[in-house]
């Protein structure tokens, strides 16, 4: 997966804007048994997170 720093770029290794923080609330937990497809969010560790292909975990 890779992290989003806002709902419209993408970037590695960033850190959380003010507006991820107001958006977050929109996407589920991550869950290591929940499979994820190509373009999916989620959140984890105060940071969205995009699933760049599909993947499980």
């Amino acid at each position: 997966m890779r992290r989003r720093t806002d709902g419209s770029s993408d970037s590695e290794n960033s850190s959380p804007t003010g507006n991820l923080r107001r958006s977050r609330s929109s996407y589920p937990t991550w869950r290591s048994d929940e499979t994820y497809h190509g373009g999916d969010r989620v959140t984890h560790d105060w940071s969205v997170w995009e699933a760049q292909w599909w993947t499980r975990g």
